[in-house]
């Protein structure tokens, strides 16, 4: 008795080699295409952390710290807010559009469904980040500066 799939004076077949005799190949077939969607929707998840992280950023400090700029008690100034918080807005509305985008994909997922046209589709505004990336050190030095002398803005939260 030849094991299932063997042809006589052949060698039997290798789980995960597809072949005519096996269905070997639809099982590996099955576990690409359930570690790929796993992945998508794992970049999904965290992109849908990002983009509510960036909401936070702004809802708790960003708008407040404005606010206070029209009462006779500001925290910061104008352009420290503009050094702290450069280009967050430019930012998080690049990140909603791409979630947006990911979880329409995600809701109508097949075999052939893909997202990297998403990343293509948004390469140019990724380089805000090469903006982020150059301004940090200003950033992070006005942010220090205005911690160091302004108590006030532990008051925000």
């Amino acid at each position: 008795v030849l094991p299932m799939g063997a042809e006589q004076g052949k060698e039997p077949p290798v789980v995960g080699q597809a072949n005519a005799h096996t269905n070997a190949g639809t099982i590996l077939d099955s576990a690409v295409r359930e570690k790929r969607s796993m992945i998508v929707k794992e970049i999904v998840a965290t992109e849908r952390s990002y983009v509510r992280a960036l909401r936070d950023l702004d809802e708790l400090w960003e708008q407040p710290l404005r606010n206070k700029l029209n009462t006779g008690d500001p925290i910061l100034t104008e352009k420290e807010l503009q050094t702290i918080f450069t280009i967050v807005q430019g930012i998080s509305c690049l990140h909603i559009n791409m979630l947006k985008a990911f979880e329409e994909k995600l809701a109508d997922w097949h075999d052939e469904q893909t997202i990297g046209d998403i990343f293509v589709k948004n390469a140019n505004a990724l380089s805000l980040y090469t903006q982020y990336i150059n301004g940090y050190n200003a950033s992070l030095a006005a942010l220090q500066k205005s911690w160091a002398e302004n108590k006030k803005i532990c008051q925000v939260r």
